[in-house]
């Protein structure tokens, strides 16, 4: 024998418990390097820095430690086989959607010499789930000269 079942409508309260602030469905973190700008002389062996304009294009804010991969590359394409990964480093970033923040990327060069474009590629081991994944890289607007 089947009984039949009746449903009720949820009341007001009930459907809000059922939609509620935390839930982020379909929302997500965007972060997006704006530019990269090498500061002072680069020297090999040397330290170096690099401000990094990092943006929160995403629905959610953001408060992840991310590693940024700061890479030397003697042109402005990104795995060609001519790239030297220069550092990793952790960034704590803590960004409200849409608002945007220069980090500064303290770092210390390798054995690399000659005329390189900086490059920074923020969350490099894919560890952040995002909206949109191919705007995690800048490279430098004109090449740095290390000696």
């Amino acid at each position: 024998m089947i009984r039949s079942q009746r449903i009720f409508p949820l009341s007001l309260r009930e459907s809000r418990r059922l939609i509620s602030a935390d839930d982020h469905c379909g929302a997500s973190v965007d972060l997006v390097a704006q530019s990269l700008t090498p500061a002072g002389k680069f020297a090999s062996g040397k330290p170096a820095s690099a401000a990094l304009r990092v943006q929160n294009a995403g629905t959610i804010p953001s408060t992840s430690t991310v590693s940024v991969q700061v890479i030397a590359s003697p042109n402005t394409t990104l795995g060609d086989g001519d790239d030297v990964t220069i550092a990793t480093i952790p960034l704590k970033i803590s960004l409200k959607p849409g608002a945007a923040k220069t980090y500064k990327l303290k770092f210390k060069l390798g054995g690399t010499s000659g005329s390189f474009f900086l490059v920074a590629v923020l969350d490099s081991a894919n560890a952040l789930a995002e909206l949109n994944e191919a705007n995690n890289s800048v490279f430098s607007s004109s090449p740095v000269q290390i000696s």
